[in-house]
């Protein structure tokens, strides 16, 4: 991908994407491999990513109900340029944060940088692929959302495993585990509202016991659910403790048997290498499976067959894709961050995952970077025209809401007072101009 072999790769052309994977016709793939949604990084760089690698689908970082509800939906055309000045156009779906959800501050500067845009797709790359989710806890809210982003994704899930205090504190993520009725209510309403061919879906953590996991697996399926994912810890657990493999087969099996096989039973948690994912498939009873900070620690595990690329060639990969994207360098910073540490994950694991880069790239090297020029010089992605990286260096800075310290990343592992960023589904990747206004597709 790009080359394995050298240190010295240019950005990879936005025309094309990173160059084709490995060729894997020589056999088939027994299952599917899905991008989980992830607050901040499931944005469109690292799923486009994801994609080209070899995910099956890919899912959007949460988004909140009311925060679609409050977009302006814009049809447009995008120009991008790759590092040697070859440019093409795409065209885009945008979900535009509107003015009326703005403080007067934040009106006043999008009026001179652009409204910020919540969610972007790019239906030539993602059509069919993309599945939507929404973080709900409420029916009418969450139907209301699913039927204005319907016919741009290919599916719709409802959050309900998310234990950050964002989401549980609206009633929403894992705070749906402890409230069945109302769970079931919101699959069941999004369902009625969406044509049949539109699969909603869940993604569920663990209950207290395998018999109230199952029992809570029954009423998705009732309510109409196609597609379950389940993470294999509990809520109160964290991400550096080991997942519950011995507890899945159960729900899998249940799945299966509640949809009359008709349901995909899909498995999420702690599968950093191929034999991790075959046996989620063969032990656990996966369907599929679903991939979330292993797929940060090295996006290319999606390759179906092949060793995976070398970590500093797959940084620059995602490098390539956020300037295609124009994705805000805090954003792209952030994702990088995470790329490059373990502290999130299982401690069982960190042994196995080595953090060493072969230029030198640090962390602290990294939270140094102030704009997406400066994160292109640190991984060495070649600037070949000065009039390029003049303009990455000079473009306005977007109206953003990713807010984050860098000590998150500076601290030691294990060092206090510095949590993850829980904010989610409001932060826009990029800033656009107001362009034309298509009806939503609610409207439509």
């Amino acid at each position: 991908l790009v080359s394995e072999h050298t240190m010295e790769a240019d950005l990879p052309s936005t025309e094309e994407g990173p160059p084709a994977a490995p060729d894997a016709s020589s056999g088939t793939r027994p299952f599917k491999m899905y991008l989980a949604p992830m607050v901040r990084c499931s944005t469109t760089p690292l799923r486009t990513l994801a994609l080209h690698y070899g995910a099956d689908a890919c899912y959007t970082e949460e988004m909140i109900d009311r925060s679609i509800l409050d977009s302006e939906r814009i049809e447009r055309s995008v120009e991008v340029s790759d590092a040697a000045g070859r440019r093409r156009e795409y065209g885009v779906v945008d979900y535009v944060r509107s003015v009326k959800s703005m403080s007067a501050r934040q009106a006043k500067r999008a009026a001179s940088e652009g409204n910020p845009v919540l969610l972007r797709i790019v239906p030539e790359l993602e059509r069919g692929k993309l599945v939507y989710q929404i973080g709900s806890g409420d029916a009418v809210l969450a139907s209301q959302a699913a039927l204005k982003v319907y016919r741009d994704v290919a599916g719709i899930n409802i959050n309900m495993g998310c234990p950050k205090k964002f989401s549980t504190s609206g009633g929403m993520g894992a705070a749906l585990l402890s409230d069945p009725q109302r769970a079931f209510a919101i699959v069941r309403s999004v369902r009625a509202a969406l044509p049949p061919h539109v699969p909603v879906s869940a993604k569920i953590r663990l209950l207290r016991d395998t018999a109230a996991t199952v029992d809570f697996v029954r009423g998705l399926v009732a309510a109409g659910a196609g597609m379950i994912a389940v993470h294999a810890r509990t809520a109160g657990m964290r991400e550096t403790e080991d997942a519950l493999w011995e507890r899945v087969r159960p729900v899998m099996d249940a799945v299966r048997s509640y949809g009359n096989g008709e349901v995909e039973a899909v498995y999420n948690g702690d599968l950093y290498t191929r034999e991790d994912m075959v046996r989620a498939v063969e032990v656990c009873g996966a369907d599929a499976v679903m991939l979330a900070r292993p797929a940060l620690y090295n996006t290319s595990i999606f390759r179906p067959y092949g060793d995976a690329v070398p970590k500093h060639q797959v940084v620059r990969d995602y490098l390539g894709e956020c300037v295609r994207w124009q994705t805000h360098h805090k954003n792209t910073k952030y994702v990088i961050g995470e790329m490059m540490n373990n502290r999130r994950a299982p401690s069982s694991r960190k042994t196995h995952m080595p953090q060493v880069y072969p230029d030198g790239q640090t962390i602290g090297r990294l939270c140094a970077c102030h704009s997406v020029a400066d994160l292109c010089r640190l991984w060495d992605v070649r600037m070949t025209e000065d009039r390029w990286t003049r303009l990455l260096d000079a473009r306005p800075r977007p109206t953003t809401e990713h807010r984050y310290d860098d000590a998150y990343f500076l601290q030691p592992e294990g060092g206090g007072g510095v949590r993850p960023p829980e904010t989610a589904q409001i932060a826009p990747t990029v800033s656009i101009k107001r362009q034309r206004i298509e009806g939503t597709a609610d409207e439509r």
